[in-house]
């Protein structure tokens, strides 16, 4: 089985409560607005990709217009995901700044 140390429990710990908290009221505050954001762009997200995979299935053309459209917010959700982890996680790390940096140019520029 697959030992964890301190860091990776708490960011799973993290995403645990980003993913699997229920009953979230999005203006109640700026925690639970934080999470309802990050949660609409995955949500747009994986909407935009369904729709890409239908088009591509069904041989329409993708446009350079359409893919950046449906780029942009992915690469948000993962910008804001690991800035969000970051800053709720008590061991900053080095790691997870250079994914926040790779997630957002490669979504904004690929």
């Amino acid at each position: 089985m697959l030992k964890l140390n301190k860091v990776d429990e708490e960011i799973l710990a993290i995403l645990k409560e980003i993913f699997l908290t229920k009953n979230i009221q999005p203006l109640t505050s700026d925690e639970h607005m934080r999470l309802w954001i990050i949660r609409s762009l995955l949500a747009v997200s994986v909407f935009g990709l369904i729709v890409r995979v239908f088009l591509w299935l069904m041989g329409k053309e993708i446009s350079a217009e359409f893919s950046a459209l449906v780029s942009m917010p992915i690469a948000l959700f993962f910008g804001l995901l690991f800035i969000h982890i970051n800053t709720k996680s008590e061991n900053t790390s080095l790691i997870v700044f250079v994914l926040t940096w790779i997630s957002i140019v490669v979504g904004l520029y690929v």
